[in-house]
């Protein structure tokens, strides 16, 4: 059980990074060509999004099973990292359903997605101080692959929350940006938010 509920929040985790992979980094033609009017507005990858669309609709589905069978009060919000939660804290109660097999394979089978689709590899979390949502005390994270020298892929808290890429600028202005000898960001100063 322990593992299943890891591979949950794996999948979370690989939901979150796939946020930044959703812009697709293919180039666009510089020359326009007679007939053709060049793209407006955010080019974004399919792959990515149906993956999202499918683990949202894969948890949703499960979530929705909790509800009817077991009379669980159903999840505050439909988003994934809510129904992540919900179906960790049912997740006992799955592993008795006759379905267990058929949940364990479909969590499986997103996590293979996950890694086809976003490339697999371990992550360095680096915590850079309080997370920015009003109420939410958790620290901020900076989350970069530990196989590449790439730029961060996402930057979340321990709650959840996660800081959309067009923030990350106006957010690390207010902290340093030297790395420390170990090679990850210091801490920001004890109660400091944007």
């Amino acid at each position: 059980m322990e593992v299943l509920r890891a591979d949950l929040h794996k999948l979370l985790a690989a939901y979150r990074e796939s946020d930044h992979a959703l812009a697709s980094t293919a180039p666009r033609p510089r020359v326009r060509v007679s007939g053709n009017r060049p793209a407006k507005g955010i080019v974004l990858d399919e792959r990515i999004v149906a993956l999202r669309a499918q683990i949202a609709e894969t948890l949703a589905s499960w979530a929705r099973l909790v509800v009817d069978e077991a009379r669980s009060p159903k999840p505050d919000r439909c988003e994934v990292a809510c129904l992540v939660h919900f179906l960790s804290r049912h997740v006992d109660w799955l592993a008795a359903h006759p379905a267990a097999a058929d949940f364990n394979d479909e969590i499986s089978r997103l996590l293979e997605s996950c890694n086809t689709v976003l490339g697999p590899g371990a992550v360095q979390r680096t915590p850079i101080g309080r997370c920015p949502e009003p109420g939410c005390s958790s620290t901020l994270e900076v989350v970069t692959r530990t196989d590449s020298g790439q730029p961060p892929r996402q930057i979340v808290c321990e709650s959840g929350h996660a800081l959309p890429p067009r923030e990350w600028l106006r957010f690390m202005g207010r902290f340093p940006t030297t790395m420390s000898q170990n090679g990850s960001l210091p801490l920001a100063a004890e109660g400091a938010r944007p």
